[in-house]
């Protein structure tokens, strides 16, 4: 075969093949990627807000719609990396009169990438925790998650605010305390349940009041 009659014949067939794969993609299923979602809760109420809370996905938000409410037990989730979102600090306003108003737990490394904005919290309840993040017993290393734009409004009484527990990573950022006593923020080493000695259950820890 002469070399030009070759050459152009390796042209025809690389064509070939590049038809053949677009022809394969366009017959072969298409499949979306799947897409984070918004969930918005029904009130700002305990029930409503933990139900779009139960309902949610890695990647999704949930929406604290504006309001006054009151929670007598802690909203939560385990393992979801999720977006707690209110209106706005003072749109969304949480009285939390439980013993936690957030409480968080990441057993998996992995489900660490969730974060908490844009509402207030308040309360006369004395001795709560306003927001915990725990480890729940990972050994591991749980990074990612933000804790940003909120108020906490507790002039009066004696609480912890946010009480960190485990190795965990984040970041707390651009939040406002109206703080009366006990710690703000509270950092622990450990949980009781992350292998501490016996004699010492609460681990080391850092205490650190806002600046």
């Amino acid at each position: 075969m002469p070399p030009i009659t070759k050459h152009i014949g390796s042209i025809l067939l690389v064509l070939g093949l590049i038809v053949g794969v677009l022809f394969v993609l366009q017959v072969l299923p298409h499949v979306e990627p799947a897409r984070a979602a918004t969930r918005t809760a029904t009130t700002c109420n305990q029930p409503d807000v933990q139900a779009a809370i139960d309902a949610a996905a890695d990647g999704d938000t949930v929406q604290i719609p504006a309001g006054s409410c009151t929670w007598t037990t802690n909203v939560g989730w385990m393992n979801k990396n999720i977006i707690l979102q209110g209106t706005g600090i003072d749109q969304t306003i949480i009285t939390a009169d439980g013993s936690y108003g957030l409480y968080i737990a990441t057993s998996d490394s992995a489900k660490g990438t969730f974060r908490i904005t844009g509402m207030t919290f308040t309360d006369t309840n004395p001795a709560s925790v306003v927001i915990a993040i725990t480890t729940e017993g990972n050994p591991g290393i749980v990074r990612g998650w933000r804790v940003d734009h909120l108020k906490f409004n507790y002039s009066i009484n004696q609480r912890n605010g946010i009480i960190i527990r485990g190795v965990t990573y984040g970041l707390i950022d651009h939040n406002q305390f109206n703080w009366g006593m006990d710690l703000a923020i509270h950092i622990a080493a450990y949980n009781a349940s992350d292998g501490c000695s016996t004699d010492n259950p609460a681990g080391g820890y850092i205490a650190l009041q806002p600046v």
